[in-house]
């Protein structure tokens, strides 16, 4: 735990321009639109299925490449859940809503944000646990770079979900951007590192072929050609 404190400890110490990029997001993004969009997009009842139907489409056009992403997500999701319970539990970072003084939270103060640069905007339920890294960037991190080795189309477009989601963090004053930053990367590194383990997994039960196509054998992983005659 001691050594977790201390790699997170330069990241976690809240400098000017994270509050300033809060307080930035927060107040000159305010409008009624994003507040719709950005509220809506970090609900888990719209998460969940929109990560289900991306596994879904990529395993209607392959049985194989769906089986291996619904893995990888599945137990990258679940290394991060574990690195996110180990990391708040080395070192407790307070999230805006609680670190900073002065909040706005109601429609009237937030209409006066400009005046208040001190200030931060939340408009949601600030958890009083730790803040880093965040837990819906970790998640968020996971589906998009396992779309992204299943399907380039399908993955760019969980990729745009996956910022709306860190800048919906930010913009609800429950997170520092450092939090949404690290939770993207290390997501997005244990999606990587499952993906390339899980044929090597699937080889050790004897069923790689649930999850990679079986290699072409003798000749036909060669030149294609017929077997030259003996002279």
């Amino acid at each position: 735990m001691h050594v977790v404190a201390t790699l997170l400890a330069p990241i976690v110490a809240a400098a000017d321009w994270e509050h300033d990029l809060v307080h930035a997001i927060g107040c000159g993004m305010s409008s009624s639109f994003w507040d719709t969009v950005l509220l809506t997009l970090q609900r888990t009842v719209v998460g969940v299925p929109l990560v289900l139907l991306g596994i879904g489409i990529v395993g209607l056009r392959d049985r194989r490449m769906g089986l291996r992403t619904f893995m990888t997500a599945l137990v990258a999701y679940g290394i991060c859940m574990g690195i996110a319970s180990i990391a708040w539990t080395a070192h407790h970072r307070p999230r805006p809503g609680r670190a900073v003084e002065h909040v706005l939270t109601t429609p009237a103060e937030i209409a006066t944000c400009t005046q208040h640069p001190d200030a931060v905007v939340v408009r949601k339920h600030v958890s009083r646990r730790s803040g880093m890294p965040s837990r819906h960037a970790l998640s968020s991190g996971v589906f998009a770079l396992t779309l992204l080795l299943a399907s380039r189309v399908l993955g760019l477009v969980a990729g745009l979900y996956a910022l709306l989601v860190a800048l919906a963090r930010v913009y609800s004053g429950v997170h520092w951007p450092s939090d949404v930053i690290v939770g993207l990367a290390i997501g997005g590194a244990v999606a990587c590192a499952v993906w390339r383990a899980t044929p090597a997994v699937f080889g050790l039960l004897g069923r790689r072929d649930w999850v990679l196509a079986p290699e072409p054998a003798g000749d036909l992983a060669g030149d294609g050609g017929p077997p030259r005659a003996s002279v």
